[in-house]
């Protein structure tokens, strides 16, 4: 077996799959990808079985795990739990007491979850028309429970509290009288926002079903997962409803997510080359060496990128390289040079030549991070530069 270096995770988690092993692709924060069988995942680390080798590597170096999609999706519910830490479930059969809601979730089975963690219930189904009007009532400031009810394709709401409901009815108090609400024309109820608690988020859980999970701890034995929620919510499902643990949240950001603080552009001749997000200027993927990449940046010459880090990052990294679309055919050059405040990192130059470089530059400690991507020696002519998922590190 072979040990991969790094720091072990404080011994928050403890995971672990049987040893027959379940396909998927594991992602590293240097960009690394192994595919294989994940074997187990226990005491802060990742077993994972690459054809004949075995390979076991720190959990806190993993970015996400996600299996295949080989099993066909569940069939998602009409209902809705929005909970205030960010989850989010698809249920059946919601009811409240006034202190817990009871539902079922299709993915993980009952479940029975605090009122005071829940931000909303929606009971009807999605439909474009309506999810818009949806979407900003849970975004309106209100300091009583909205209870949301439809009228033909309109959304209104009346302000009051909902003391409980059940499968035929909604009990709402409305300027000092309870009345029943007919549960059918109720289309959802929306509770005041609470303070954000402190708890740290270890991973986020995507379930086929489309749930979406914010777990502060998790389990997976024998092929079941058991999770706590943020709000101390206790989920257990099993690992074919899984499509991804992404363990990224809070330990990076994509250069392509952050508006840089200033962009200078100079044009060799007269063509404007705006950078690029996720894309190239054609709206192509970004391909570097043979290989696509869904985040990055695609800056072409002469540009300058200046980035405020406020000593918040560790590293910078990133594969770099000319653009498959005109490296293929022997064009672009260019000179790049990467500073952390007054330090320069990388100063070289970078042909259509030149195989794709993995960067990983220390930025401990600076403020700012300047990107400068300048002529070569061939004008300005496929000077196409492609920062293949460039990420700071926290």
């Amino acid at each position: 077996m072979k040990l991969l270096s790094g720091i072990v995770l404080a011994p928050l988690v403890w995971l672990c799959l049987t040893s027959v092993g379940v396909a998927a692709e594991v992602l590293l924060l240097d960009g690394t990808t192994l595919r294989g069988d994940v074997l187990a995942i226990e005491q802060g680390t990742v077993q994972v079985r690459q054809e004949n080798e075995e390979i076991r590597l720190p959990l806190e170096r993993v970015l996400s795990i996600e299996w295949s999609a080989d099993a066909p999706d569940a069939k998602a519910s009409g209902e809705l739990l929005l909970l205030d830490d960010g989850s989010r479930l698809h249920i059946v059969e919601a009811s409240s007491d006034g202190r817990f809601v009871s539902a079922t979730s299709p993915a993980s089975g009952p479940l029975k979850i605090p009122q005071a963690s829940i931000k909303a219930v929606r009971f009807k189904s999605e439909t474009r028309e309506l999810n818009e009007q949806w979407d900003k009532l849970l975004q309106k400031p209100s300091a009583d429970d909205m209870l949301v009810i439809q009228k033909g394709m309109i959304l209104d709401f009346l302000p009051g509290v909902v003391t409980e409901y059940n499968a035929k009815e909604v009990l709402f108090l409305y300027q000092g009288s309870e009345i029943p609400v007919k549960r059918e024309r109720v289309f959802g109820m929306i509770h005041p926002r609470k303070s954000a608690g402190a708890a740290e988020t270890l991973c986020r859980l995507l379930s086929r079903g489309g749930d979406e999970l914010l777990l502060r701890r998790l389990s997976l034995t024998d092929g079941q997962l058991r999770g706590e929620l943020l709000a101390n919510v206790s989920v257990e499902l099993p690992v074919e409803q899984i499509t991804k643990l992404d363990f990224s949240l809070g330990r990076l950001a994509y250069l392509s997510d952050l508006n840089p603080e200033g962009v200078e552009h100079t044009p060799y001749f007269d063509t404007v080359w705006p950078f690029q997000r996720d894309r190239t200027n054609t709206g192509a993927p970004l391909r570097l060496g043979g290989k696509q990449y869904s985040k990055g940046l695609w800056i072409h010459s002469k540009t300058l990128l200046n980035y405020r880090l406020a000593g918040e990052y560790t590293r910078l990294q990133c594969l770099l390289g000319i653009d498959d679309a005109v490296a293929e055919n022997g064009l672009g050059h260019v000179q790049v040079r990467i500073k952390a405040d007054e330090k320069i990192l990388f100063d070289e130059e970078v042909s259509a030549l030149d195989d794709p470089r993995l960067l990983d530059l220390d930025l401990t400690n600076a403020r700012f991070l300047q990107i400068l991507v300048d002529f070569g020696k061939g004008l300005d002519v496929g000077d196409h530069l492609v920062l293949g998922e460039a990420k700071l590190i926290k």
